[in-house]
Order: structure tokens, then C-alpha cells, then sequence
């Protein structure tokens, strides 16, 4: 069984750093903020105090960088945490056939092909094409503009014509017409098996048998 490459590991030291000094940072700024204080009401003019509403507000623009400080410290620790668990849920698809990008397939030549596609919100049409190693392109299947999001598709292994694909190497690749009309490239994806996760300080990936890396958030189904 492959083991979980973790050697370009999260930075979690990192953080818990930035948090700690992020709350010494809020800690200093209130005792400064108070000595300040307490000195401007010793040496003030008894016949022109301090104005109780210039007070307030230097009080309330204080607590609200205290705010912001405790705010960031929270969303620090919370990313930390979801690194952490999105590493354990990547974990468990090591050594099984995970649905990832793909951009060829291996045809054995029958059974036909499982691929799966992420279309856009709004696009007006979509298009999958097989591409054979000569650059033909012999299938073809058009998805409506009614369909989105992520959506399973067989190709039946069959040429435009209807005969039977020979075994080999295939391309597959598909567009969508957007909201403007103008065509973009989107994911085709297909079964290929995980072969070890690497937990980086850009997110999780997951390397598959063939070499290819990809982000975590690119899995679609596992088996």
C-alpha cells in the first residue's frame, strides 16, 4: 500500500507562531492605549478636561482594533484546523480509483468509458470530444444548456459512424459557450487510482499512478 507523502508537510508551526503574535500585538496595543490614557487625565487641565465623547471614541476605535486582532487570530486557527482535517480526509483515497482530471484515456476496446464533466453555472451548451493519437476527432457528445454542475457520461467506445473504437490511447477534451457567448475550456474527468497525498503549504494535492498531481478539490468520486 502507498504511504501518504508528507514531506513537504504543512506549515503548522507557522501559524500558531503568526497567532501568537498576532495576540501579543492586541495585548500591547490595549496597555499602551491605557497608560496613554491614564497620562492625558493626570496632566489635564482641570478648567478644560478631557472631552467624555473624545474619550469614547478613542475607546471604541481601540476595542475595534482589538476586535480585528481577535477576529484574525480566530480565522488563523480555524485554517489551521481545516488544513489539518482536509490532510485526513485526503488520506483515505490512497490506493483506491479516485474520478480526477484526466486528458487521456486508455481504451481497451469495449465496455466503453466512464468520464465525468463540471459544467459551469449559466453556460449555454457544452461539447465533448474524443480525439484519437492522429489529432481526428471521432466522437462527439453535446450536452445541453439545461445541464450544470457535475454530471456523469459514458462514451460507448463507438466512432461517429457506429462501429466499434480499435484499443488505444485517446484525447478527450470539451468547451463551454459561456454567459458572453465566448467558448472556455473546462474539465473532463475520468477513473485513475491515487497513489499518495502530499499535505503543502498550497493545499492538499493527491498524486496519481500516472504521474499526474492534482488538487484535492479536483476529486469528484472515489471507489
Amino acid at each position: 500500500m502507498s504511504a501518504v507523502n508528507a514531506t513537504s508537510g504543512f506549515d503548522y508551526s507557522t501559524l500558531n507562531a503568526k497567532a501568537e503574535k498576532a495576540k501579543d500585538t492586541a495585548a500591547d496595543m490595549q496597555q499602551s492605549f491605557l497608560k496613554l490614557l491614564i497620562t492625558q487625565m493626570q496632566n489635564q487641565d482641570p478648567m478644560n478636561p478631557m472631552d467624555n465623547a473624545q474619550t469614547t471614541s478613542q475607546m471604541a476605535q481601540i476595542n475595534t482594533v482589538t476586535g480585528i486582532q481577535q477576529l484574525n487570530t480566530t480565522m488563523t486557527q480555524m485554517m489551521a484546523s481545516m488544513a489539518g482535517a482536509q490532510g485526513l480526509q485526503a488520506a483515505a483515497v490512497v490506493g483506491k480509483d479516485v474520478m480526477a482530471p484526466v486528458k487521456e484515456l486508455d481504451y481497451a476496446g469495449k465496455d466503453g468509458v466512464d468520464l465525468g464533466l463540471d459544467l459551469p453555472a449559466g453556460h449555454k451548451g457544452t461539447q465533448l470530444a474524443i480525439v484519437d493519437a492522429a489529432g481526428n476527432v471521432i466522437e462527439k457528445v453535446d450536452i445541453p444548456a439545461s445541464q450544470t454542475g457535475y454530471i456523469s457520461i459514458k462514451w460507448d467506445g463507438k466512432l461517429a459512424d457506429g462501429t466499434q473504437a480499435p484499443a488505444g490511447s485517446y484525447h478527450v477534451l470539451a468547451a463551454s459557450i459561456n454567459a458572453s457567448g465566448k467558448e472556455q475550456a473546462i474539465d473532463v474527468f475520468g477513473w485513475q487510482k491515487a497513489a499518495s497525498v502530499t499535505l503543502a503549504s498550497n493545499g492538499t494535492k493527491v498524486q496519481l499512478t500516472d504521474g499526474t498531481i492534482v488538487d484535492f478539490d479536483k476529486i469528484k468520486q472515489l471507489r
